[in-house]
Formats: C-alpha cells, structure tokens, sequence
C-alpha cells in the first residue's frame, strides 16, 4: 500500500463517520486524507530537499510544494481551509483549549475541502 491507498481508505471511513454523527473524528480523517495525497505526490516528485517536508503535518505547508511540483496557482481560499484542516491535526486530537468538538457543518466542510483538493490537484494524483 501506498500513501494514495491510504487516503482513499480514509475519506472512505471520513465520510461513514460524518454519516454517523462522529463529526471530529470526520475532521481529523479529513486532515488526513489531504496530508496523504499531498504526500504520495510530494514522494513521487522528490529529491532529497523533499525528505523532510515528508515529516510535516500541516496540510497547508505541504500544499505549497505541491503546487509546485504540479506548477498550479495557489488558491488562496483552498490554502486557508486546508490551515483550519491543519488545526484539526493539532487542536481535536489532544487535550486543551480548542480541543472542542466539532459540529457538522465543519465536518461537511471537510469533507468538501477534500473534494476540492481532489479537483484541484486531479491528474497529479
């Protein structure tokens, strides 16, 4: 298995969880989903100056490099909602301050933000 075999997988149970009202756990499948796809195009492209970026979790870093490497525009708008996805990663995995749960409308947000990225980035994958 790869990184893209993964992904899929992960937006598969992503959206099985929206569906059952598992809406954090739907965020944080959703942060993953992009980080595997930016990743299995970040592997397939690199050179050694890549090999850290492969330890980076916040998804809105890795997409500037992808950008790059699929030589798209950035999309301003997209890079903000994969930022609050990065959030996700961080702040509804641990305890803390912002570990609130999310609702469901950030769930669905999240799941259209992958959808996005998979529209965006396309063939790249």
């Amino acid at each position: 298995m790869n990184y893209l075999d993964f992904a899929s997988s992960d937006f598969e149970f992503a959206k099985v969880a929206l569906k059952n009202g598992f809406y954090t756990h739907c965020g944080r499948l959703c942060q993953q989903v992009i980080e595997k796809y930016f990743k299995h195009i970040i592997e397939r492209n690199s050179d050694k100056k890549d090999m850290l970026l492969m330890r980076e979790h916040k998804v809105h870093r890795l997409y500037d490099r992808v950008a790059e490497i699929l030589n798209i525009p950035l999309d301003k708008s997209l890079r903000s909602d994969l930022a609050t996805l990065s959030d996700y990663y961080f702040d509804k995995n641990y305890p803390g301050d912002a570990s609130e749960p999310l609702g469901q409308q950030e769930a669905e947000d999240a799941i259209n933000t992958v959808k996005h990225v998979t529209g965006t980035i396309g063939d790249g994958l």
